[in-house]
C-alpha cells in the first residue's frame, strides 16, 4: 500500500479514535443516560478530553491531588450547565474538575482551562494577553481564536466539530500537547 493511503488511513482511524473517546466519555457521564446528545454536551467532552491530552508545565497545577482543576468559562452560551453535567465525577491528571462561570472583569487567577464561549472574541484578546505565560489550556469557541492567541479553536463544520491547535500558543503557556491529540487537530504553527 503506499505510504500516502497509510497516513490517509492512520489520520481518519485517528478521529475516529478521539470521536470514540468523545462518547465515551459522554455514555460514562452519570447523569447522561441518553443516546442522543447535544451539541454543546459534545463540545463539553471535548473540553475534557483535551485536558487528559495535555500536560500542564510545573507548578501550573495544585500540588495537591486533592484540588480541584478549575474549568473556567466564558462568553454567551459558555457551556456552563453542559460541563457541569458532562464533568461531573470526572478528573484529569488526578484531579476533580471544577467549573467556575467567569463574567468580563472576573479574576481568571486560579483557572487551569479556560473556554472562550461564541461571542467572547473581544474579551478572549484582552484576557489572552494576560494568560500567555501562565499555564493555563485556552479554547475558544469559533473562528479568529487561535489568531488571538488561543491554544485549541473548535469550529463546527456541517454537523461536526473540528479543532485547530496552535503550536506557538501552547510553547508560550508551556504546554506539552500529546501528539495523539496533535494527530487529530489541524496544526497552526
Amino acid at each position: 500500500m503506499p505510504s500516502s493511503c497509510i497516513g490517509f488511513e492512520q489520520h481518519w482511524l485517528g478521529k475516529i479514535r478521539l470521536g470514540g473517546i468523545v462518547l465515551l466519555t459522554l455514555a460514562a457521564s452519570p447523569a447522561l443516560g441518553q443516546t442522543q446528545f447535544s451539541l454543546d454536551e459534545v463540545k463539553a467532552a471535548y473540553l475534557l478530553n483535551f485536558g487528559k491530552f495535555v500536560d500542564w508545565p510545573p507548578g501550573a497545577l495544585p500540588p495537591s491531588t486533592e484540588s480541584a482543576l478549575q474549568v473556567c468559562v466564558l462568553g454567551r452560551q459558555a457551556l456552563h450547565p453542559e460541563l457541569e453535567t458532562v464533568l461531573a465525577g470526572q478528573k484529569v491528571h488526578e484531579r476533580r474538575l471544577e467549573v467556575r462561570r467567569l463574567t468580563p472583569g472576573n479574576a481568571w487567577t486560579g483557572c487551569h482551562l479556560v473556554y472562550f464561549g461564541e461571542g467572547a472574541l473581544k474579551e478572549a484578546a484582552r484576557i489572552l494577553s494576560l494568560l500567555k505565560d501562565h499555564g493555563v489550556l485556552t479554547v475558544g469557541d469559533g473562528p479568529g481564536f487561535v489568531e488571538e492567541g488561543c491554544v485549541i479553536e473548535l469550529r463546527h463544520e456541517a454537523e461536526h466539530v473540528r479543532f485547530r491547535i496552535s503550536l506557538a500558543a501552547a510553547e508560550r503557556a508551556r504546554l506539552r500537547v500529546s501528539s495523539k491529540l496533535l494527530g487529530l487537530a489541524e496544526v497552526v504553527p
